[in-house]
């Protein structure tokens, strides 16, 4: 019952909060100022109705919430007569719907990120199964071959978890942004590259 109550309260506080950025945007764009984060939290404070449970709302509040910045792009791009983009005219709805099927996604992405990780882990280094012993010579062969056979299968590894977006590119680094985990670093790429 009280989840309920607290996700009840979080919509409402949410429709609330929604409302009062709409009028800072209006009462902005009817001054002729420029529509900017800062800007619309500062009007928020202003124009607050503490009796209509409304109250001033941070950069930082604003920042965080998907709905409120693409409120203030909307706006900006009104005011500067740039032609919007589908995600800019989406509705309150519109947005919940992709925010859910971005959730999701996500969740399917954790699931495939783990069976990726399963398999990675089940990958041997070494054959035990060998029982004869080689040559030095041979063995740098069989390491060499191993290590291509790896750099193709971690290549292979790395393109499809990019093709699922589930990792970037950050100062050379491959990243899980979801986890902010360095997966590969700089050298170690250009190992793989080489």
């Amino acid at each position: 019952m009280r989840r309920n109550n607290l996700k009840e309260y979080k919509k409402r506080q949410q429709e609330i909060n929604a409302k009062l950025v709409q009028k800072a945007i209006e009462h902005i764009k009817k001054l002729g100022g420029n529509l900017s984060v800062n800007n619309v939290s500062r009007t928020t404070y202003e124009i607050a109705n503490p009796d209509k449970g409304e109250k001033g709302l941070t950069p930082a509040a604003i920042s965080k919430n998907q709905l409120y910045k693409t409120m203030i792009l909307k706006a900006k791009a009104e005011q500067n007569n740039y032609k919007q983009d589908e995600a800019t005219l989406m509705t309150v709805g519109d947005l919940q719907i992709k925010l859910y099927q971005e959730m999701q996604k996500r969740e399917e992405l954790k699931i495939k990120l783990k069976i990726l990780e399963d398999q990675l882990s089940k990958i041997s280094l070494v054959e035990k199964s060998n029982t004869q012993p080689k040559s030095l010579e041979q063995d740098c062969m069989d390491i060499r071959e191993e290590n291509k056979h790896l750099k193709s299968l971690l290549k292979g590894v790395i393109s499809t978890l990019a093709k699922l977006e589930m990792v970037e590119m950050v100062d050379g680094n491959i990243k899980i942004p979801f986890h902010n985990v360095v997966l590969l670093d700089k050298e170690n790429l250009k190992r793989i590259e080489s």
